[in-house]
């Protein structure tokens, strides 16, 4: 069996009408883009997971796997979420790199030899290019990381990934309307994955490709960033506004928590400091929204003894209240809050 330079992990659910634009976007990979010539030309394969769409999801991979042998179909008995369908895609993957694709994104065709070409020179763990991001036509609205930041290839640390997943190192950053690091698709040593036993944690639905950067990162991966814009990254309504469930909060205090354990967080005070800084964030998010669920659905109880919960809580609760006062106000003018809202 030849030898496979990438493994690129598409999961898909109910994705039967943009599948086949990512798939065909990896299986177009060369070594130029109307550029000079890399060394490095790419061997590949792509793995699709279907988790149990109920579209024509796994007939429209199916066709194109019959086409391509470069192409498999892994298909998920029950919908399990992304972070399974990654761990499902990791376990088969034999390629020497790990490429993440999103079902409704695609790449630019130089982009696997780019990122190659990088951890060829750095010798990365992790190597990931700007997002160029689109609209839901594909028409192309600008690049997500900002020249100021990203002006050259750099290694980015454990502290500046944390940091800017809040946008807390710039005022510039968290006035971006869709700016967040963890939405970077990085390709992944797949030994380094393997030497750390590297997987996403099934039970998120949100945020988890942040913590599984953030897991790499502090296992010692080197992660290098270059300033290309390769990933075509899909903004839809609501990608940066998803309304983050009390779970999904609650996940992110405890993993933040659990790495700051970490001994080896605990030897670098600048990843310590954004970890922190970054768990209070979402703790002050994940008081609020148990507090305003327990209102919503009238445990008066509950919500009385969620203030009182720890030290902070009450405060947390007040300082978000005042900060969503207009929007709750609009609701009530609209009518109040409807279910699920």
């Amino acid at each position: 069996m030849p030898a496979i330079d990438v493994s690129v992990v598409i999961p898909a659910y109910n994705a039967a009408d943009l599948v086949e634009r990512a798939v065909r976007s990896a299986l177009d990979q060369s070594d130029t883009a109307g550029g000079p010539a890399l060394e490095v030309l790419p061997t590949l394969e792509v793995l699709v997971v279907d988790d149990a769409s109920a579209d024509g999801t796994a007939a429209v991979v199916e066709r194109l796997a019959a086409a391509d042998p470069r192409v498999r179909l892994l298909r998920q008995p029950a919908n399990a979420g992304p972070s399974a369908a990654r761990n499902r895609a990791l376990q088969a993957a034999r390629g020497d790199w790990v490429a993440l694709l999103d079902a409704d994104d695609r790449m630019a065709p130089d982009r696997l030899a780019r990122l190659l070409d990088l951890a060829t020179r750095t010798g990365a763990d992790l190597v990931a290019d700007n997002l160029m991001l689109c609209d839901g036509d594909g028409r192309e609205t600008g690049a997500m990381v900002p020249s100021f930041l990203l002006a050259e290839p750099r290694r980015l640390t454990l502290a500046e990934f944390v940091a800017l997943n809040e946008g807390g190192l710039d005022r510039r950053l968290r006035e971006l309307p869709c700016f967040n690091m963890g939405f970077l698709k990085p390709m992944l040593r797949r030994a380094f994955l393997e030497r750390h036993g590297l997987r996403y944690d099934e039970r998120n639905r949100y945020a988890e490709d942040f913590m599984f950067a953030a897991r790499a990162l502090a296992a010692g991966g080197s992660w290098w960033l270059t300033p290309e814009a390769g990933y075509l990254y899909t903004v839809r309504p609501g990608t940066a506004t998803h309304v983050q469930t009390a779970g999904d909060l609650g996940r992110i205090v405890a993993f933040d928590r659990r790495l700051l354990d970490d001994p080896a967080v605990g030897r670098d005070p600048a990843a310590r400091s954004a970890l922190e800084a970054h768990r209070r964030s979402v703790e002050r998010r994940y008081h609020y929204r148990r507090f305003v669920d327990a209102l919503k659905e009238k445990r008066f109880a509950t919500a009385r003894a969620l203030l009182l919960e720890s030290g902070t809580s009450a405060a947390d609760v007040l300082r978000l209240g005042a900060w969503n006062l207009p929007i709750v106000l609009a609701k009530a003018l609209r009518g109040g809050y409807r279910a699920g809202s």
